[in-house]
C-alpha cells in the first residue's frame, strides 16, 4: 500500500467536476490518501469527520498558501510516498516535492491546457502573474512521474505543450454507475406538471455561459411537446431565467437550482434525453464531462457538442449524439431521438454498457496502479 498526499485546493464542500473527482477518488483508493485542500468558511470539523481518508485544511491561497504547502512537505516528507497534485497548475510544490525525492503525479483535465498551457491572470501585476502560473505550469509538466489525462482531448494538449507520450495515461472520470441505474418508482414529472406527451430534456450543471444553455433554449423555442430542467446554480441564473422570458417559453422551462447527490438520480430517471451542448471558449472547457455518464447509466441518451474532450465521454451514434455548437444542429439532434424510436432504444442499451465501464470498481484500479507503480 503507498502512502500519498492528495493536494487539491478544489474540494467539497465547493461544487465543481475536479472538485468531485478527488473526492471520489480519495473514497475509493486502495492507497492510504491524505487531501491538503483549502479551508472552507462553511464547514466544521464534522463534515470533514464523514470520509474515510484523513483531510488536512490550509489556506492554499496565493503566495503564502504555496509556502504553506512547502511547509508541510518539508515537515512531512517521510511520511509520503506519492505526492498527487490534483491539476498541474495548482502551485510549484511540485518542484519541490521532486527535490525532496518524492514521485510526483498530476492529473490534467481541460482549462489549465488551452492556449498550449499559457494562461493570462488579471489583478495586479498580470505580466508577472501570467509569468509566474506558466512557470508552474511548465515545471509541474516536466517534473511529474507520470500525468493522467482525464480524455483522449487533454492527452494531445499535454503533448502539444512538451509532455513526454510515455507518461501520459487517459484514465476517464469514474461514476458510481448503481447509483444512477437503480430505477426509482417517482412521481416527478406529475410533480412538476409536465404533461405526459412532453419529451423532456435534462441538464446538469454549473449555470456558466460556456455550458450552452442558450442554445437549447433557442432550439426548444422552435418545438413543440418539449419541457427542459435545468439543475443547477451560477452566476448566469438570473441572466438564463430572463433569457427564457425574452423567448417565452417559462412554461417550458423549469429552473429547480442545486439538487442533493440522493434526489439526483430520479431526474436522470425521470427526463427522456440529457443534453449540454457546451460552446467553444478561451478560458474554461469541458475535459471530458461526467455528467453524460451519470445520465447514461440510467439508460437515456445524451446530447453533446463535438468540442474539447465530450467526444471521450459521449460515442457518436452509440452512446448519443455529438453535434455542432448551433441550434440548428442542436434542434436537429433532439428531434432525431426524439422520432426514431429505434435509434433512441439503441443508443439506450448500449449507454448503459458504457456507463457500467466507467464504474468506480473499475476506474479506481487503473489510477491506483498508476499512484503505485
Amino acid at each position: 500500500m503507498t502512502s500519498i498526499l492528495l493536494i487539491s485546493p478544489l474540494f467539497p464542500p465547493s461544487l465543481g467536476g475536479i472538485q468531485n473527482l478527488m473526492k471520489d477518488i480519495a473514497e475509493h483508493s486502495s492507497h492510504e490518501i491524505d487531501v491538503l485542500t483549502n479551508i472552507h468558511s462553511s464547514i466544521n470539523s464534522k463534515f470533514d469527520n464523514n470520509f474515510s481518508f484523513g483531510i488536512i485544511r490550509r489556506n492554499l491561497k496565493g503566495i503564502t498558501g504555496e509556502l504553506s504547502v512547502i511547509y508541510f512537505l518539508l515537515i512531512n516528507r517521510k511520511k509520503y510516498d506519492v505526492i498527487y497534485l490534483s491539476r498541474l497548475n495548482d502551485s510549484i510544490i511540485g518542484l519541490v516535492a521532486y527535490i525532496l525525492g518524492k514521485k510526483v503525479i498530476s492529473h490534467a483535465h481541460g482549462s489549465e491546457l488551452i492556449k498550449n498551457g499559457l494562461k493570462t491572470t488579471g489583478g495586479k501585476f498580470p505580466i508577472l502573474r501570467t509569468f509566474w502560473e506558466n512557470l508552474k505550469f511548465k515545471l509541474n509538466l516536466n517534473l511529474t512521474y507520470k500525468l493522467i489525462a482525464v480524455s483522449e482531448w487533454s492527452k494531445n494538449k499535454l503533448i502539444e505543450n512538451g509532455a513526454n507520450e510515455n507518461k501520459v495515461h487517459i484514465v476517464h472520470p469514474g461514476i458510481d454507475f448503481y447509483n444512477f441505474s437503480t430505477y426509482v418508482n417517482n412521481n416527478l414529472r406529475n410533480e412538476l406538471n409536465i404533461c405526459k406527451s412532453d419529451t423532456i430534456l435534462l441538464t446538469v450543471s454549473r449555470l456558466h455561459p460556456r455550458k450552452g444553455h442558450r442554445l437549447v433554449m433557442d432550439a426548444i423555442s422552435k418545438m413543440d411537446n418539449v419541457h427542459y430542467l435545468i439543475i443547477g446554480k451560477g452566476y448566469e441564473e438570473d441572466l438564463l431565467k430572463q433569457y427564457a422570458s425574452s423567448l417565452n417559453i417559462n412554461d417550458k422551462v423549469d429552473f429547480l437550482g442545486y439538487v442533493n447527490d440522493d434526489d439526483l438520480p430520479n431526474y436522470y430517471q425521470t427526463c427522456d434525453i440529457f443534453i449540454m451542448t457546451g460552446q467553444p471558449s478561451e478560458k474554461d472547457v469541458e475535459g471530458f464531462g461526467i455528467a453524460y455518464l451519470e445520465a447514461n447509466a440510467a439508460g437515456k441518451p445524451v446530447i453533446g457538442t463535438d468540442i474539447y474532450g465530450v467526444a471521450s465521454a459521449v460515442k457518436d451514434n452509440e452512446t448519443g449524439l455529438l453535434v455542432e455548437p448551433t441550434v440548428k444542429s442542436i434542434k436537429n439532434g433532439i428531434e432525431i431521438l426524439m422520432n426514431n424510436n429505434i435509434k433512441r432504444e439503441y443508443i439506450s442499451k448500449n449507454s448503459i454498457y458504457w456507463a457500467k465501464k466507467h464504474d468506480w470498481s473499475q476506474i479506481i484500479k487503473i489510477i491506483d496502479d498508476i499512484l503505485s507503480s
